[in-house]
């Protein structure tokens, strides 16, 4: 019996970006002198709250098989992790 599939894992992640985005956007308000945002891009939400951040993370990356369009429109020497599905 399967408890988890693909379908689970992209609902959960969505979650999860949903909730660091959120918190990006309460950051601003609280700090506006902050750094902290989020965006969409090629099926992935990226969260930037700084370099040494926690928060900064990328959510969905690899799941819509956008990594390389997204790597091309943003690309400064970041490294960032994928799990193929």
């Amino acid at each position: 019996m399967i408890f988890a599939d693909a379908a689970l894992a992209k609902r959960l992640e969505a979650t999860e970006a949903f909730a660091c985005a959120q918190f990006a956007e309460a950051r601003k308000r609280l700090f506006p002198e902050s750094t902290s945002m989020w965006m969409k891009c090629a099926g992935t939400t990226v969260v930037f709250d700084g370099v040494d951040a926690p928060t900064t993370q990328t959510f969905g990356l690899g799941s819509s098989r956008s990594w390389g369009r997204l790597r091309s429109r943003r690309s400064n020497g970041c490294s960032a992790s994928a799990t193929p599905q």
